[in-house]
């Protein structure tokens, strides 16, 4: 090791000093040019594999503004990975359940070569959606569902507090009160402080006994 250390020295120190005499340089090994740098997207769920990870891992070139099922399908052409489109959720519960339908409306130019990953990050904060690799497929959500928890208390509280002050002799006095009574309920605060924030397609969830909120909504928001 340490033999090969040194010859590997003494034959740049030579380098260098044909290269200060304008020498021609010989080398004896092949150049294969730079590495290509990877620059990969977030992981969601298990990793893709390494064959469409790479620097030119998919190629994917549509004409004209596509639709996220015409990009799926291309991805599933080329990946051989099918990817799920889900636009339909089941809100609320018991009797107040019901099926609502949230389209992706929006469209976008494809025309990229690189890692499927980084794709999957463009066209999730190009199209508002959230994406993961579960079990050999992609799923694509127009929508999510987070819980959130909140430090507050979960009970009312009633602070009231009196103030009295007594005018005039001993047997005619007159006794000024006055009382403020004045009640904290940070979580109505809360729900009132997020309300304007919720878009109509999403749902908010305010759970006071268990200090979480829930809410369903864009992957934007």
């Amino acid at each position: 090791m340490r033999e090969d250390g040194r010859k590997r020295t003494a034959e740049q120190l030579a380098a260098q000093r044909a290269a200060r005499r304008d020498e021609v340089l010989r080398v004896d090994r092949p150049y294969y040019g730079a590495a290509v740098p990877v620059n990969r997207g977030s992981q969601q769920g298990k990793p893709l594999p390494k064959a469409i990870e790479g620097a030119r891992g998919v190629s994917l070139r549509l004409s004209g503004q596509s639709d996220t099922r015409t990009i799926a399908a291309a991805i599933t052409a080329v990946s051989d990975i099918p990817v799920n489109i889900r636009t339909r959720y089941l809100v609320g519960a018991g009797e107040d359940a019901k099926l609502i339908e949230v389209p992706t409306g929006t469209r976008m130019r494809v025309d990229y070569e690189g890692p499927l990953s980084r794709f999957m990050d463009r066209l999730a904060a190009r199209m508002d959606v959230a994406w993961i690799h579960e079990e050999g497929a992609i799923t694509v959500d127009r929508m999510v569902r987070r819980d959130y928890r909140v430090p507050l208390p979960t009970a009312r509280s009633t602070l009231s507090s009196e103030l009295g002050r007594a005018t005039g002799t001993w047997e005619g006095s007159t006794i000024l009160s006055l009382s403020t009574t004045r009640e904290s309920n940070p979580w109505a605060e809360l729900e009132a402080r997020i309300a304007p924030l919720t878009p109509t397609s999403a749902r908010l969830t305010m759970l006071r006994t268990s200090g979480r909120i829930g809410v369903f909504r864009p992957p934007s928001m």
